[in-house]
């Protein structure tokens, strides 16, 4: 399975995103633990999950497919603002066996490792994002959500 998702990797229709267990720099992904599929076409993933006709025409993407186009979209957003071939997108996973926690994805911005968050609607407890911020040594985080935009 690993080869044949390299080889789809190298034809550039997926990437796969692997963890970073710590929630500093320098990123080091944890290429032992399983990455995440992030499709790279936008289309390709709607047709494959057989949403294209529900996309057509509606007025939230974050009611589709549970909100995982609106993850999906913001991934492809960071893979587009790479400036360095060599730069990947990374997700973060708290590395205690009893106690899961995910972040979505990691931004590098300046020295700081800000953790982001995909929501699909305005609620949610966001209790991933807080265990990182309470080992994170600065207090910055960003979070995608279907509320107003603000800064706290």
């Amino acid at each position: 399975m690993a080869e044949a998702l390299r080889t789809l990797e190298k034809a550039l229709l997926i990437h796969l995103i692997y963890p970073q267990t710590s929630p500093t720099l320098p990123i080091q992904p944890d290429l032992g633990k399983s990455p995440r599929l992030h499709v790279l076409d936008t289309g390709m993933l709607n047709y494959s999950v057989g949403i294209q006709k529900d996309i057509l025409g509606t007025e939230d993407l974050s009611a589709i497919y549970h909100g995982t186009m609106i993850e999906h979209i913001v991934g492809q957003e960071l893979l587009a603002k790479q400036y360095n071939a060599l730069h990947e997108i990374n997700f973060w996973v708290r590395e205690k066996p009893t106690a899961l926690a995910e972040v979505d994805y990691l931004y590098q911005y300046g020295s700081k490792l800000i953790p982001v968050e995909v929501k699909s609607g305005s609620e949610g407890t966001l209790k991933s994002l807080h265990k990182f911020m309470d080992l994170a040594p600065h207090k910055m985080a960003i979070r995608f959500y279907a509320g107003d935009v603000s800064i706290s």
